[in-house]
């Protein structure tokens, strides 16, 4: 079972025109619109309070077109499912870390509704509404991690795995296509498996997740080629090794190191403005650029020693986009830049593949949480004829990995995989039970053999004293009786021989001996054996809460310590 959710009505953002997707949030409901997010498993919406902040600066008295152009706002007073948490910082990941994304937050849980969907409302769902402008629009988590918020003990299940729990879906899977403004056409979302009408099966490329949980979706770029309608073609450029990628939706752009965003300097006539850090494109280049419809492949594949890879092709229309408050120094409303979104990525940060490029692909995650394994795939996406098109519904179950394919792509399928869990299982518990067996063998060798040898010492020590006794008593005089003696000389009496205390000895060392058995049999005590260090429960962190005076200002406790469940 899957459930297909529609895009919104609203293409939005600040960096470039992205599809949307409605829910509603609280009770009453307020509707917000965001954009998906494969790095996260909760809901970020923008804070009522950002409004007031903007109001100040570039939208002055228009404060509505800033509220309409994040997405709408959420102010979790109204709500009375809203349970609050505290202030947090929003845990990025390093990359988007390393790339200036940073936030606070105002935390807690409230029930969640798809726009559009009849099912019921989805409970105490993690809902953080931030005033930062970075990201500029709210995001949907599309991961199934549950998240630890103020203990490590407690945590709160991520959408997916609540529509799982509640077989609203049959499995923890997700489909997700950004969609194309220069299409126009919306995005494309699915719970519990994927929309096969959006994507390209056959050119699917299958990749195990990283096991960096905040860092899973990553692959290798193995080519770059540009070519136009003027004949250009530039393909490779100065790299021929695979370089590693992650893939970002929070991100806009595409970021790649230097030398590799010369390619496209060269390719697109690009001057990097070292001020705002952008490929700002001025009219000139603009319409040269658009006759020229140049088109960019990327070619992924999963490891450097991969042989399976896909092609993900992108027109010169997917990088037209523009730049408006308060990016790029932006300080008013009316404002805007033409860029190519293309960044450089330093050496402390990381190449990503943002929404620039899911555009024309199409992803869909198949994760395995009961076995700890998972795949995602990757694959061009497809444009059905008309927007109103039906989705092909799949549920991704019976995707496997591998074991024995080492380049870490699969393009397996298996439905039999609990015969072999079975197997595994009973092939287990034989060689358990052949073990134990083998240690109680052990063990009753052992314990015949101590008694057998205590009991031959015993017996030999008390051969020995008997033989002492008699020895002693050959030696004892006998006592003269005085009664006719004119005078006696009384004599000391003489004492048994103790042997010099070695019967003592051999004795006492018996017992010792024997303290080694018990009712159940040998106890060996190494000699050497380190202490044991016994630790007791843990103590929940309680993280810090704040009164309304504080909000938002200063460092705050950052959350979302995973847990598989």
């Amino acid at each position: 079972m899957a459930i297909s959710i529609p895009a919104g009505q609203a293409w939005l953002g600040n960096d470039g025109k992205w599809s949307t997707f409605t829910f509603n949030i609280g009770q009453p409901a307020q509707t917000v619109n965001v954009i998906p997010y494969s790095g996260g498993s909760t809901f970020w919406v923008v804070d009522n309070q950002a409004c007031s902040n903007a109001s100040d600066t570039a939208y002055g008295p228009n404060p509505s077109e800033y509220t309409a152009g994040r997405g709408n706002l959420f102010d979790s007073g109204p709500s009375y499912n809203y349970v609050p948490f505290g202030i947090f910082e929003l845990p990025f990941s390093p990359a988007e870390a390393s790339i200036g994304y940073q936030a606070n937050a105002h935390v807690g849980t409230d029930s969640v509704t798809f726009a559009g969907n009849d099912l019921p409302p989805i409970k105490d769902q993690i809902v953080a509404g931030y005033i930062s402008t970075f990201p500029f629009l709210g995001l949907v988590g599309l991961s199934a991690y549950s998240t630890n918020v103020r203990s490590f003990n407690e945590s709160n299940e991520s959408m997916l795995q609540t529509l799982k729990s509640e077989k609203a879906i049959s499995s923890a899977y997700y489909g997700f296509q950004a969609g194309a403004y220069h299409r126009n056409f919306p995005g494309s979302l699915t719970f519990g498996g994927y929309d096969a009408t959006r994507g390209n099966e056959i050119d699917a490329l299958t990749i195990r997740l990283n096991s960096d949980w905040q860092q899973d979706l990553q692959l290798m770029i193995s080519g770059i080629a540009i070519k136009n309608s003027t004949g250009l073609n530039v393909s490779n450029g100065p790299f021929g090794d695979p370089i590693p990628a992650l893939i970002d939706s929070i991100v806009p752009e595409i970021w790649l190191p230097r030398s590799i965003c010369a390619i496209f300097e060269f390719a697109f006539g690009l001057t990097w403005n070292e001020t705002l850090q952008y490929y700002l494109i001025n009219d000139t280049q603009y319409q040269t650029l658009r006759t020229q419809d140049a088109k960019v492949t990327f070619t992924l594949q999963a490891n450097s020693s991969s042989n399976s890879k896909t092609e993900i092709v992108l027109p010169y229309a997917a990088f037209d986009f523009e730049l408006s408050y308060p990016l790029a120094n932006i300080t008013d409303d009316t404002t805007t830049l033409r860029y190519f979104p293309l960044r450089r990525a330093n050496e402390s940060q990381r190449n990503i593949l943002g929404r620039t490029l899911l555009q024309e692909a199409y992803e869909y995650l198949a994760v395995d949480y009961e076995s700890e394994a998972g795949l995602f795939t990757i694959s061009p996406a497809q444009w059905p004829s008309t927007t109103g098109y039906t989705p092909d519904l799949k549920t991704a179950a019976g995707v496997r990995i591998d074991s024995t394919n080492s380049t870490g792509d699969t393009k397996t399928r298996d439905s039999n995989r609990t015969g072999t869990i079975v197997g595994i299982v009973l092939a287990i518990v034989a060689l358990l039970a052949f073990l134990i067996g083998m240690s109680y063998c052990w063990k009753k060798r052992r314990r015949q053999k101590t008694r057998a040898r205590l009991q031959a010492a015993m017996d030999a020590a008390d051969a020995e004293i008997r033989e002492a006794h008699a020895h002693d008593q050959a030696k004892r005089k006998a006592e003269l009786d005085a009664t006719g003696t004119a005078r006696g000389i009384p004599k000391e009496r003489q004492e048994l021989d103790g042997g010099g205390g070695s019967h003592l000895q051999k004795i006492t060392a018996l017992l010792e001996d024997a303290a080694e058995l018990d009712d159940c049999g040998i106890r060996e005590v190494p000699e050497h054996r380190s202490p044991v260090e016994v630790g007791g429960n843990y103590i929940p962190v309680e993280l810090p809460t704040h009164d309304a005076d504080t909000y938002f200002e200063g460092q705050r406790a950052r959350y979302a310590a995973p847990t598989s469940d």
